[in-house]
């Protein structure tokens, strides 16, 4: 949502999303067996099939076994960009009708290359398996490899290894992974070498595909909404005349790692990071078993690690990255330097725990939380149809499992002395310390954790050349699709306002809960903005009677997994359920405000405004804001320097009894359970909350009328960005579904086949990258644009916007182009119902913007109704071409 805490709260959070990094992110559920039904075909084709009914949706894997291990001397990141020319077509599909079958199903498709294996991957309602399926046999056999495709195949290759390798953190990632061992081991070794991609053929392409991509180097994995005899019986029909291929040998060679190698770089990034990367077990090593236990103990904010990088204010956090192919691995602990530290104080502490443990290990205590984390692993991929599926795909196409399961049962047997062992031969000295430093004028804000993997997602690219359908692809495509949601959440309120959703969810005994305590800037007192974000940050360390280490105690016995702010979820077993809710309500109704963690909180808080400072991302949002909004907008209070230190313990208790109140918050739980129990289960542990006070107004006011503003933030940066923006409306407005569509047509999410990125990126060239997001909430909305370009094409690429815009006042959005966009909305949301998580975002949501309950159900009758008229309606009141407030940040003018 874009108000909220607004960019108070955008900028606070930089320090806390740092801090979050070094939550665990192994999975937080009870082991449960998975059927999975395994057959080999006669052609050795592996086909894995598991049912899960949670949603009429399917996943298909298609995972081949061979990756960047496997390439020839000179022929590096060919394994990378044939998996982009898998997307090119085939005398039955051209590559225009393969996105056609992606956008009229709403379906998601994608592609990671990896050291050991190639998966393609394809989500899609269940009705239209036998289309993937289809389509999957097809490209195994006749794939079409042009000249003129690899041409173009090659530039979008190089540019996305030259966007990513452009990102700093990545650039620090590919740097150490090719310093650290002999050959890469590096998930991000799939890129290869620029200069064997620049120089490749057609042909060199080809060869890859001919030799590797046989059945009997393929197993299918589908997962879902489907019977498994149906599905083998399918899969024989289809896959079983395919003859087997004659595969080359695979090498077969281990890593020499280095030793205490250092490397320095500087980047755009505002705060020193460095990579330290130890030499890790391959994946099918005996010693992985204990490496992933010490994994989960280092990342456990009750560890010793926790304590001397975070708590000691040496980093604003940290995480790791256990790297392993089928030959080797690295591990990889990134730790974001706090100012005024260095990387060797921080690196120090990190070394300094690792040796106490190599002498002393960990306690039992750690170990069993990590031992609980990781077996649960198992059924929290089964919240999600493509996350089971690909969980099996991994274990069984590329471990060479015969089912789930064997990786957690290793992990369970191993002894405190084989974890000590690990210890001792792996940690002993980094294989490589890489130093990120930051320069002097920062492009931007943070870019995000390195690229570890190489995936392409070709859901939403620009359609190139005719669309070509065979007549197996034509019959499905023809036939309408059933889309139901199965969203039937139902709603309560406590006498005391609190609101509470619930949808049930029994495919997976598992819970999901989500909520928040609605707030505003406007309700930080006087001279001290700020106060707010700092509650919410604090609300994490624990209420009055369970501090939060001893919170976070209960949940890694849980095996769950939890967060709490204004904004708090929790995933856990459903029979924990209570016991989840339990410690949410008493971390809201009770927070401690210890000193200690104050003056932390303090300090992270202070560190990110001063580096605020010198971003120049968050000047031009600042200026972009001040531009849109009115002078008086809660949204313009953001804190200071000054406002930060005036904040008081008191302070902060006073927000707490006024504003931590519940008749603003909405609480969602969704899983495997029932509305009467969640009923009881909240009435139990909220029911006695009282609010203090009258509710205050958190409604922000109105948008101040469309109206034309230029602003210039200067940068170190060689392209330029500019934002532009005008008024929306609130999501419940009767105007959102037409403005949703218009958002759709030109430019949602960067997606290729919009009227923008087709205009701007691939007919002129003129942006690097161009898109749309209609961002609204409950109260309000904008529309916003923002695009990259050369400073040279910025103003004819700004102009060639306004054309657009203006172009949906006087040119009718004809009937295919309208339905490809509804299509997609619609499609797209029933698809992604896959995921439990997704389903109680969206439920939460709901409850959050003051929409009907019914409003997924009726979802696709109100973007039906919508015809080219209400489309020309809604562009006329709302996109007006030259009212549009715009700030760019480039270099000097």
């Amino acid at each position: 949502m874009p108000w909220g805490l607004g960019r108070a709260c955008r900028m606070l959070c930089l320090a806390i999303a740092c801090g979050a990094l070094a939550e665990s992110s192994v999975a937080r559920a009870q082991t449960n067996a998975v059927a999975a039904s395994v057959e080999t075909l006669d052609n050795g084709m592996r086909v894995v099939v598991i049912e899960d009914h949670a949603a009429p949706v399917v996943a298909t894997g298609m995972w081949y076994r061979f990756g960047a291990d496997d390439e020839r001397p000179a022929k590096s990141g060919l394994a990378h960009a044939l998996a982009h020319m898998m997307f090119e077509g085939t005398p039955s599909v051209s590559s225009a009708g393969l996105d056609d079958v992606i956008s009229r199903l709403g379906a998601k498709a994608s592609a990671t290359t990896s050291n050991d294996y190639t998966v393609y991957r394809f989500v899609l309602p269940a009705e239209k398996l036998e289309l993937a399926l289809r389509i999957e046999a097809d490209r195994m056999q006749h794939l079409l490899i042009s000249d003129a495709a690899w041409a173009r195949v090659k530039n979008a290759v190089l540019g996305e290894q030259a966007d990513d390798l452009g990102r700093p953190l990545t650039k620090l990632y590919a740097d150490v992974c090719r310093a650290a061992a002999t050959f890469p081991v590096c998930a991000g070794a799939p890129f290869g070498d620029r200069a064997d991609v620049a120089r490749a053929v057609a042909g060199d392409v080809r060869s890859y595909y001919q030799d590797w991509y046989a059945p009997n180097n393929a197993t299918l994995v589908v997962s879902g909404d489907v019977q498994t005899d149906e599905v083998q019986n399918l899969a024989r029909s289809i896959f079983a005349p395919i003859p087997r291929g004659d595969l080359p040998d695979r090498a077969s060679r281990a890593p020499f790692y280095s030793s205490d190698k250092r490397i320095n770089l500087g980047g755009d990034f505002p705060y020193d990071v460095v990579d330290l990367a130890f030499p890790a077990p391959a994946q099918n090593d005996p010693d992985t078993a204990a490496f992933r236990v010490v994994d989960a103990v280092v990342t456990n904010r009750r560890s010793n690690f926790y304590k001397a990088l975070v708590r000691s204010g040496y980093t604003l956090g940290y995480s790791t990255e256990l790297d392993q192919t089928l030959r080797g691995g690295l591990y990889h602990v990134f730790l974001v330097v706090a100012p005024g530290h260095s990387d060797a104080q921080a690196s120090g502490a990190f070394l300094g725990v690792v040796r106490t443990a190599q002498t002393d290990g960990f306690s039992d205590d750690l170990v069993r939380a990590a031992k609980i984390a990781i077996s649960r692993r198992t059924v929290y991929a089964q919240d999600s149809i493509s996350g089971i599926g690909e969980l099996a795909g991994y274990a069984i196409a590329v471990e060479g499992a015969s089912a789930l399961g064997r990786d957690d049962d290793h992990v369970a047997s191993t002894t405190n002395k084989a974890i000590g062992l690990v210890i001792r031969k792996y940690l002993l000295l980094p294989a490589v310390t890489g130093v990120l430093a930051t320069v002097p004028s920062r492009t931007g804000a943070p870019s995000g954790p390195p690229v570890t993997s190489v995936t392409d997602d070709f859901s939403r690219r620009a359609p190139v050349g005719p669309v070509v359908e065979a007549r197996f692809v034509r019959d499905p495509l023809a036939q309408p699709l059933e889309l139901e949601t199965r969203l039937r959440p139902v709603s309560f309120t406590l006498p005391n306002g609190l609101r509470v959703l619930v949808q049930e969810a029994h495919a997976n005994p598992t819970v999901f809960i989500e909520g928040e305590v609605q707030t505003s800037p406007r309700l930080d007192p006087p001279g001290k903005d700020g106060a707010g974000a700092m509650v919410a940050t604090l609300l994490d360390d624990g209420s009055i009677s369970v501090p939060g280490d001893e919170r976070r105690r209960v949940t890694d016995e849980l095996g769950a997994s939890m967060h709490v702010g204004t904004s708090f979820d929790a995933h856990g077993r459903a029979e924990d359920c209570e016991r989840l809710i339990g410690l949410i309500a008493d971390a809201l109704r009770h927070p401690a405000f210890r000193p200690a963690a104050v003056d932390a909180v303090r300090k992270q808080t202070l560190a990110a405004v001063q580096q605020s400072e010198q971003d120049p991302d968050f000047r031009a949002d600042a200026d972009f804001d001040q531009l849109l909004l009115r002078p008086d907008d809660p949204t313009l209070r953001t804190p200071t320097e000054d406002s930060i230190e005036r904040i008081r313990i008191a302070d902060l208790r006073s927000y707490a009894r006024s504003y931590l109140r519940p008749d603003l918050t909405v609480l969602t739980v969704a899983g495997d359970v029932s509305a009467a129990a969640v009923r009881k289960i909240v009435y139990s542990a909220f029911g006695d909350w009282r609010n203090a006070g009258l509710k205050p107004n958190l409604d922000p006011g109105p948008l101040p009328e469309p109206h034309a503003s230029l602003r210039y933030v200067v940068a170190n940066r060689r392209v330029a960005l500019a934002r532009l923006g005008t008024v929306a409306v609130a999501h419940a407005s009767a105007d959102f579904p037409a403005l949703d569509v218009i958002n759709e047509i030109l430019g949602a999410q960067g997606a290729f086949d919009t009227r923008l990125a087709s205009t701007l990126r691939t007919r002129l060239g003129l942006a690097t990258w161009i898109e749309s997001m209609l961002l609204t909430d409950r109260y309000r909305g904008t529309l916003e644009f923002r695009l990259t370009a050369p400073p040279k094409n910025l103003g004819r690429a700004v102009g060639v916007l306004r054309d657009e815009l203006e172009r949906l006042h006087d040119d009718p959005v004809g009937p295919f182009e309208l339905d490809r966009a509804r299509t997609k909305i619609v499609a797209g949301g029933f698809v992604s119902e896959e995921s439990t998580q997704v389903v109680v975002t969206r439920v939460q949501t709901i409850g959050l913007d003051g929409l009907p309950l019914d409003y997924e159900r009726t979802l696709p009758r109100r973007y039906a109704a919508l015809d080219g008229a209400a489309i020309e309606n809604a562009a006329t009141a709302y996109l007006h071409p030259d009212s549009l407030v715009e700030v760019t940040e480039g270099p000097p003018p």
